[in-house]
């Protein structure tokens, strides 16, 4: 029995037999990053493209990378994001009315580089993330979703966003 992503539950067309279970997404992150011994908040917006692959009804892996479109800079203090590179465990509720609740568990490691007073550094952030959104179904294999994420990297750092994006799902 094949697998079919859930949120494609309304219609299949099979016409990709060489990409079953396969789906891309494109989205923009407007990122929070909160720096806790200066009390700075920094918002850059981050554009990133994911590939997945549906190993079974509702429980997914992909694979994830980014790259800083909109750099942020707060008094003498500076932020370039440089990329993120991802990889997460999708769990995806059946649609319901259009609708499907998700949430992503999973390993992310953020690069930006930081200015301040002249001096600049680079930063390179590997640790955990957590994602919950929700999915609507424009079409039978396009999705529309939104998420609220957060980064757990130490006590110093912390990175929530919010997303908004697309997903096209690539074959049956």
């Amino acid at each position: 029995m094949a697998c079919m992503p859930v949120s494609n539950a309304m219609a299949r067309d099979t016409s990709h037999p060489g990409l079953p279970n396969t789906y891309i997404s494109a989205f923009l992150d407007r990122h929070s990053l909160g720096l806790n011994d200066n009390n700075v908040e920094l918002k850059p917006v981050v554009a990133s493209a994911a590939v997945g692959y549906w190993l079974r009804n509702g429980i997914g892996v992909e694979l994830e990378a980014g790259f800083g479109v909109a750099d942020d800079s707060v008094g003498s203090l500076d932020v370039d994001f440089a990329s993120k590179l991802g990889v997460n465990l999708r769990l995806e509720s059946p649609a319901v009315s259009r609708f499907a609740a998700y949430a992503l568990v999973g390993y992310v490691r953020t690069s930006y580089d930081a200015t301040a007073n002249d001096v600049s550094t680079s930063v390179s952030l590997p640790g955990g993330r957590l994602v919950a959104g929700m999915t609507y179904i424009l079409a039978p294999k396009l999705v529309l979703d939104a998420a609220f994420t957060h980064h757990d990297y130490d006590q110093e750092v912390r990175i929530n966003s919010f997303r908004l994006g697309v997903r096209f799902d690539l074959g049956s």
